[in-house]
């Protein structure tokens, strides 16, 4: 990663380095742009700051009001994604857990939601 200085010129600027922002930065970086990121929040460090457990990781939410601007301004809340390096992926730790095998078939379990189309056994390989 490399960091410009104030009187640097760059090719495009990117607000938010979510799962959407690091992934274009990363890419036109590789094809030779000055790309520099905003972002609201830290560089986390993996290794020390994150946790498996909700309630430890509530210093990484966004947790100052997030409302759309305009005539008839829309509240979001508060904690509804990540804050720092990474965005809404940091709320997830980089964690997304394989569902169990009941989870594809909530209705037919538990009468809630809907079955998935596909069986456990055809998503497994991947």
């Amino acid at each position: 990663m490399r960091r410009f200085a104030h009187t640097d010129d760059v090719d495009l600027i990117v607000v938010g380095c979510g799962a959407g922002g690091a992934v274009i930065i990363q890419r036109l970086a590789h094809a030779g742009w000055h790309v520099v990121c905003l972002e609201a929040g830290p560089l986390w460090d993996p290794a020390k700051d994150w946790v498996r457990d909700e309630e430890g990781s509530r210093g990484q939410y966004w947790t100052e009001p997030q409302v759309i601007d305009g005539p008839d301004p829309v509240p979001f809340g508060s904690n509804d994604s990540g804050r720092g390096v990474g965005g809404s992926m940091v709320h997830f730790a980089g964690y997304a857990p394989r569902p169990h095998p009941s989870d594809l078939r909530t209705r037919t379990l538990d009468g809630v939601g809907v079955d998935w189309p596909l069986d456990y056994a055809d998503l497994a390989p991947f």
